[in-house]
């Protein structure tokens, strides 16, 4: 399981923790490892692992037309982050995807 570390500010976490309290998944650890970056102030590096990243998605409401700005803010970063995690750069700070779709590096 990979792990990476995002930076959340107070507002995500503060939109985060009621959702998790109410997921019907375990995130007992998730929610005190977000109440603990939440104490230390201002924006936050938070370690996550995959899981925990899709556990923070999976609890946030379905995306719609006219979504406010936080909620659609806190999903890209964590799909982002999810990609990031997924897609390894290369040495030019590419995803892999990216790397894959260079012509110059096909046959690689």
């Amino acid at each position: 399981m990979q792990r990476g570390v995002i930076e959340f500010s107070p507002p995500d976490i503060n939109y985060l923790l009621p959702l998790l309290a109410q997921s019907p998944q375990d995130t007992t650890l998730l929610q005190q490892k977000l109440q603990s970056a939440l104490q230390v102030g201002g924006n936050t590096q938070v370690e996550l692992s995959e899981e925990e990243t899709d556990i923070c998605l999976d609890c946030l409401p379905s995306p719609q037309s006219g979504e406010d700005g936080p909620v659609t803010n806190l999903r890209a970063k964590l799909v982002d982050f999810l990609q990031k995690m997924r897609l390894p750069q290369d040495v030019n700070g590419h995803s892999g995807l990216m790397s894959k779709l260079n012509p110059m590096n096909w046959g690689k």
